[in-house]
């Protein structure tokens, strides 16, 4: 059997196969060389152009410069441009090689991006409110507690941004975000319920040396009207 083996074919299959490997790979490395030079070069004019608008500037004016825990919009964009960019390179180079597959996983990669600069755009909208909200409150002196009111509010701002955001972050978990806007609701009611009370005790807390002042004051008038109440039998009954 061995006899009948055609090595001369075997050999010619298999430098044939490494040949197309090493064609392969090369391609894929010159168009990721390709996709990260014209990436680069696309970054850089978007930073130029975001630098001469003075948005970084603009944003640390209203005191928001760490409401994106440090990062910045102009390194968010960048990246996400770049990344984008080499996977619409590399998506050429599997169709060039013809490898299915692989040119399958990064159109699906590439076709979400979109969804996930519609979930990061939300998450970062609404990290600037809060950030906002809560420095605003956290200058107001006559507000107490301010701190930790600013604290709280940044949280229930951010916990909202995730239910948005979440469906677009990750597609495909719409339908098991019922129990974090079951949270929401119960959280919600909590707070009103709260806010009712306190301030239900801060005017009871409120008015009541202002009653006290008050019948004392007119203590004599009281005392007259339940005179008059003693003295007619109708008005008892």
């Amino acid at each position: 059997m061995i006899s009948n083996i055609d090595f001369s074919a075997v050999a010619t299959n298999v430098v044939n196969r490494g040949i197309d490997a090493i064609l392969a790979v090369v391609v894929v490395l010159v168009f990721l060389l390709l996709g990260n030079i014209v990436a680069s070069v696309i970054a850089s004019v978007v930073q130029a152009f975001l630098k001469k608008v003075k948005l970084e500037e603009t944003i640390a004016d209203y005191g928001l410069e760490d409401a994106l825990a440090g990062f910045t919009i102009s390194q968010i964009a960048t990246v996400i441009l770049k990344v984008y960019l080499i996977f619409l390179f590399l998506g050429a180079a599997a169709d060039v090689i013809n490898i299915p597959f692989l040119t399958r996983i990064i159109y699906e990669f590439i076709n979400y991006i979109p969804s996930l600069v519609q979930g990061l755009l939300v998450v970062i909208i609404l990290l600037f409110v809060a950030s906002y909200v809560g420095n605003t409150i956290q200058k107001e002196k006559k507000i107490a507690m301010a701190y930790q009111l600013a604290l709280g509010i940044k949280i229930f701002l951010a916990y909202i941004g995730l239910i948005i955001a979440l469906p677009l972050l990750l597609p495909g978990v719409g339908d098991k975000l019922a129990v974090l806007e079951r949270i929401l609701e119960l959280f919600i009611t909590a707070i009103v319920i709260a806010f009712g009370l306190g301030m239900g005790l801060a005017l009871g807390l409120g008015l009541k040396d202002t009653v006290a002042r008050v019948a004392e004051k007119h203590e004599d008038t009281i005392d007259g009207l339940f005179e008059r109440t003693d003295r007619h039998p109708k008005l008892k009954k």
